[in-house]
């Protein structure tokens, strides 16, 4: 397993497939993400892990401190993991995490909508891990994720829903990893797929 200290330099990280291509939601739907991101999910027998390189300025980062599941991170970059664990196109989990290791985490329902604000239900608090770390061209968060802190299937092979989600203050830029059209109604039935 990585260890979760903020640096993507685990040989766990090393061979994992990686996620990029993100694309704007806001302000310029369908449009490529004005920066470069790339994201790794590895899992062992305990927990899911993301290791996410977010690059762009560092002077660009908004780094202001906030409370855990604070409604202010609205002023502060962060990073966000969506999980339709059942694969309803319905119900997840998300977890999110701000350029200083601000949590947050919620479980969705049908009605979110994927504005900000509308994170589903706050008061759900799981037991997760992370760090963040800021670099010479970007940042860099990692996530543990215990299987304890989410629900799904008993199915010896699983296939969720996944979700990726970045947002950089500084252009007031929302980007999600699989494109999210806001003419379409529902946000979980938008998510691709982590299968296997």
């Amino acid at each position: 397993a990585p260890k979760i200290d903020g640096n993507l330099d685990d040989p766990a990280w090393a061979n994992a497939p990686v996620m990029t291509g993100f694309t704007q939601n806001y302000p310029n739907t369908g449009a490529p993400a004005s920066a470069k991101s790339e994201v790794r999910i590895v899992y062992d027998n305990s927990a899911i892990y993301i290791g996410a390189y977010l690059y762009g300025d560092p002077a660009s980062i908004r780094q202001q401190l906030t409370s855990r599941d604070d409604e202010g991170q609205k002023d502060v970059d962060y990073f966000a993991v969506f999980f339709d664990t059942y694969n309803d196109q319905q119900n997840g989990f998300q977890f999110l995490v701000t350029s200083v290791n601000v949590q947050t985490d919620a479980k969705l329902g049908p009605g979110y909508s994927g504005s900000f604000g509308n994170y589903g239900d706050k008061t759900w608090d799981a037991v997760w891990e992370s760090k963040t770390a800021i670099r010479n061209d970007g940042w860099v968060v990692e996530m543990r994720i215990p299987y304890l802190s989410l629900r799904f299937s008993k199915k010896d092979v699983q296939d969720w829903g996944l979700q990726l989600l970045r947002f950089s203050r500084s252009n007031n830029e929302t980007c999600f990893w699989n494109a999210v059209d806001p003419q379409v109604n529902g946000f979980v039935n938008q998510f691709g797929k982590l299968q296997g």
